[in-house]
């Protein structure tokens, strides 16, 4: 609000407003103005854990895998610890291609390791691409109360479906989330080809299209069972056709 009063009607450079936010904040601002300002580009991360079996230590690596020509950003990176009733919140500087870091057992009472979500408020700018073991992104996913948390731990689901029917699974499950949004994000992932589209996934898809309260999510799941023709469906077909929303009829049609 101040720097629009300040500045209405008149002209304003980028170093007015990276001066006006420093003074509102309080805080220096003149790396992240030349990071993400003058520039150019924006990080991409690559986070994996190695479970250090002597000590029960985690270690995190956070590798940065933007184009080189980008340079390497320097930015804060929040981290929160869970094991069982202990959550305790970090704060690690990342400032090189590549970074480790080691994270303790926040309860020695409690066995195994202590689950370690990246962002957990979701702020960071940048694409993360968290590779979390299964069971990680299993409480990520019951634990979050966001979009972003969801669809990162959507995402886990899908790096490991080829290798785990666990997590193929889970992606099912997770076509019941209450967010249409995340829906349409699990459709995206699951693995779509002929061996993994059962009969009984055919029921389940088709009653979601039939079901479904949003018409993207819909037309997603008529698309879907288009490219998996089925004699068995055509009288649902014909249904679909008729859909309140154009576009689910469309696609039916099509």
């Amino acid at each position: 609000q101040n720097y629009l009063h300040t500045y209405a009607y008149g002209n304003a450079e980028l170093e007015d407003l990276r001066k006006e936010m420093e003074n509102i904040s309080g805080r220096d601002l003149t790396l992240f103005f030349k990071q993400f300002f003058y520039q150019g580009g924006h990080p991409v991360l690559d986070i994996h854990y190695d479970l250090l079996d002597s000590a029960q230590l985690v270690q995190v690596i956070v590798e940065q895998k933007q184009n080189e020509e980008n340079g390497w950003f320097q930015f804060p990176l929040d981290f929160q610890v869970i094991q069982g009733n202990h959550t305790e919140d970090f704060t690690f500087e990342i400032k090189h291609r590549v970074e480790k870091f080691l994270v303790k057992k926040p309860d020695h009472n409690v066995a195994g390791y202590p689950q370690v979500i990246v962002d957990p408020q979701g702020v960071f700018v940048g694409e993360l691409n968290d590779h979390q073991p299964l069971l990680w992104a299993l409480e990520s996913y019951q634990l979050a109360s966001d979009f972003i948390q969801k669809k990162r731990a959507i995402n886990a689901f899908k790096a490991l479906q080829a290798n785990s029917d666990t997590a193929a699974h889970l992606l099912w499950m997770a076509l019941a989330d209450e967010n249409p949004a995340i829906r349409l994000q699990v459709l995206e992932a699951l693995n779509w080809n002929a061996a993994m589209l059962s009969p009984a996934h055919k029921l389940e898809l088709s009653l979601l299209a039939d079901e479904d309260s949003s018409a993207r999510v819909r037309e997603a799941v008529v698309h879907i069972l288009a490219e998996h023709p089925d004699s068995t469906l055509l009288t649902k077909f014909s249904a679909w056709c008729h859909d309140a929303a154009y576009s689910v009829a469309a696609e039916a049609l099509n």
